[in-house]
């Protein structure tokens, strides 16, 4: 939770897609797309105004355009999702190939985060361990992807 800003992050991270939903069902594709680049500019500028971090409003921005470009260029709202559904399957890849050759990713990211170094990687059993549980995200991105994609398909 602190990582995504706590429940404040959840909440600006939410409303450009909270908004795009019923302003295209009501109004349609581009003031959907025009409201929720409006919310993420809104929401830069509160951070702005409270002085608080803007990384992640930058962020959260460019990936609003981002998939705001998509959607248009799909020419349906629900292409405002591709992006998110794409990288779950890039993500899996990326986690996979970290355990294939042996350099599990949730390792380095144990190693950052505590600040310990790299000593695990000549610990047998400490890189089996960090390649289960790197296998264990590969799992969930590619289940995300997976059932995100096929609800994109069906139109849900």
């Amino acid at each position: 939770m602190a990582q995504m800003g706590g429940v404040r992050g959840l909440i600006y991270s939410a409303l450009p897609v909270a908004v795009l939903v019923p302003v295209n069902t009501a109004f349609g594709l581009v003031p959907a797309i025009s409201a929720a680049l409006g919310v993420a500019a809104l929401i830069l500028a509160w951070r702005l105004f409270r002085h608080d971090s803007i990384q992640p409003a930058v962020s959260g921005f460019i990936g609003v355009g981002l998939s705001a470009l998509i959607a248009w260029v799909v020419g349906a709202s629900k292409g405002y999702f591709l992006l998110g559904i794409w990288s779950s399957l890039v993500w899996a890849a990326v986690f996979a190939v970290s355990v294939l050759i042996r350099r599990p990713i949730v390792g380095y990211v144990w190693s950052w985060v505590n600040g310990h170094g790299y000593r695990w990687r000549s610990v047998r059993r400490a890189v089996t361990a960090f390649d289960v549980a790197t296998f264990t995200w590969v799992v969930v991105f590619a289940a995300r992807f997976l059932v995100q994609h096929q609800l994109y398909d069906m139109d849900r």
